[in-house]
């Protein structure tokens, strides 16, 4: 029999302090991550035309926009800090609650956190001599260290930091754009070779799926040579089959670029008037991105073309280096990458820091029904902060940011040289790939839970009701089934088992904890 404890650990409750503001700056900030700067090439390598491009992205925003209708009311009805905790709670008791928490904040939450500050500390060292001495490992845990510290603070602290992150990254983007609609004054070289950190993250400028990609995606690639194909080089037409195995791994990056919107959702508790204010900016923070999405995208092709931007590691900077040259001004390639370099280092940080308020959450809202969280679940009137679920958020991720560190570099020699942790020595791609599977399964389980919600829970009064229900969920429910099935698959393609194999030892362990919670309860 399953009981529900009643005892509270802190009589603290959160405090409505964040505005529409910061509710949309957590979503952006969440959102574009480091993911624009590469994932637009991988997306062109598999369609065959710009209206094909342009129109995966905007499918990608619709399903986004059909996932927040569902949120919208999920927000409203269940309003309390934990977000999809609370929903799974509610629709599936305490033991899937408790699996989702357990995933979380253990595998999902560090593993994004760490990909993230890997990125960071890559493109920092790229954009700044004085940080070369310094290593991977340093940088990135300075980061997420210097944040989790400024979050300590308060949430006020944290959420200004938020603000101005995202300020700062949708003005970069779109400084990018705007450089990159200036009409060009003088011609310029189609080749040249080029310095990109990027080529490093997840290995290769994209994964390795040729399933409908164009051969000439990837023409002159190895010596770094972007190269224009002529009408006479084109391809013949792909067949269906081919053409929709390309569109579905198309969908599969564009729904990775808009990723995080739900994380809104964990921190519901604290935005004032949230009926009003939590919809508005679920719907005006992926307003924001898809058209911040749509604009550098179209900039993009019509400065490099599919072909050329399927066959270069980092969009953004190879369009800026063309036009540069081309508007005379080729001498500030070098201070570009620089900028560029710190622009992606603000995005990820972004990430990071919008992480931070979120996923805390989590920890606290678990700590009040489950005793393996009970520890996390006290609330710091002080500061609005749970403070010890955000050290703990902060400690999973150095611990995961060693692990990539020293079991790939020569504090993992003592392991067996044929089952290194990871498998390369950037594992941003394996970090993201191995806890992708989880992350899509429960957003798929919210989704379709509140169709359940609605017949076990019919008196609850629902705000916000989702527009044209149960069409959203049934959409974005699948296309998240989808990705499920997607992302184990590409991880099980890159042979990312020994990986996989931890995540799957800490997912069994959590099965068991959630067994014995369950007991435990019983006698509370």
């Amino acid at each position: 029999m399953e009981s529900v404890a009643t005892e509270q650990p802190s009589s603290a409750q959160p405090a409505r302090s964040l505005s529409v503001l910061d509710a949309t700056s957590i979503i952006v900030g969440t959102i574009i991550g480091a993911g624009i700067f590469h994932i637009p090439q991988w997306v062109a390598g598999q369609v065959d035309s710009l209206g094909m491009f342009l129109g995966m992205w905007i499918v990608g925003g619709l399903l986004a926009f059909a996932g927040a209708l569902c949120f919208a009311e999920l927000t409203t009805s269940y309003n309390e800090d934990g977000g999809e905790y609370v929903y799974l709670r509610e629709a599936g008791g305490h033991f899937l609650s408790f699996q989702y928490a357990w995933i979380t904040g253990w595998i999902i939450r560090p593993a994004n956190m760490a990909a993230m500050a890997i990125t960071f500390a890559l493109f920092g060292r790229e954009a700044s001599e004085s940080l070369q001495t310094w290593g991977v490992f340093l940088l990135a845990t300075g980061g997420v260290s210097l944040l989790a510290v400024v979050n300590l603070i308060g949430i006020q602290f944290g959420k200004w930091s938020q603000n101005l992150l995202t300020i700062c990254k949708v003005a970069g983007l779109l400084l990018i754009c705007l450089i990159g609609s200036l009409p060009t004054l003088s011609s310029h070289s189609d080749t040249g070779v080029y310095s990109d950190p990027s080529a490093r993250i997840a290995g290769t400028a994209g994964p390795e799926i040729t399933a409908g990609e164009s051969p000439k995606a990837v023409e002159g690639t190895a010596s770094g040579e972007i190269t224009q194909a002529t009408d006479s080089e084109l391809s013949p037409p792909k067949s269906w089959s081919v053409l929709l195995s390309g569109l579905l791994m198309a969908l599969v990056f564009v729904m990775y670029s808009y990723g995080g919107w739900n994380d809104i959702a964990f921190v519901a508790a604290e935005i004032r008037d949230p009926n009003r204010n939590l919809p508005k900016a679920l719907f005006w923070g992926l307003a924001i991105v898809t058209v911040v999405y749509l604009y550098i995208n179209l900039v993009l092709v019509l400065n490099l073309g599919l072909e050329g931007l399927a066959s270069t590691a980092n969009g953004p900077t190879q369009m800026l280096q063309r036009k540069l040259e081309g508007l005379g001004l080729g001498d500030w390639s070098g201070p570009l990458r620089g900028l560029l370099g710190i622009l992606v280092g603000i995005s990820c940080l972004g990430a990071i820091n919008a992480m931070l308020i979120t996923s805390p959450r989590i920890y606290y809202a678990a700590g009040q029904q489950h005793p393996w969280f009970r520890r996390f679940a006290n609330w710091n009137v002080a500061t609005q902060v749970p403070r010890a679920a955000i050290g703990a958020q902060w400690l999973a991720t150095v611990v995961l940011l060693a692990a990539c560190s020293g079991m790939t570099g020569p504090l993992g020699q003592w392991l067996p040289a044929e089952v290194p942790l990871f498998k390369n020595e950037n594992p941003f791609d394996e970090l993201v790939s191995v806890s992708a599977p989880f992350f899509w399964g429960f957003l798929t389980m919210v989704v379709f839970g509140q169709i359940w919600l609605r017949i076990k829970d019919p008196h609850r009064e629902r705000p916000i009701k989702t527009w044209l229900f149960p069409l959203p969920n049934l959409l974005f429910g699948t296309a998240s089934a989808f990705m499920v099935y997607s992302s184990a698959t590409y991880a099980w393609n890159m042979e990312y088992f020994v990986s996989g194999g931890v995540v799957l030892l800490v997912f069994v362990t959590g099965l068991v904890l959630g067994v014995l919670s369950r007991s435990v309860k019983c006698e509370v």
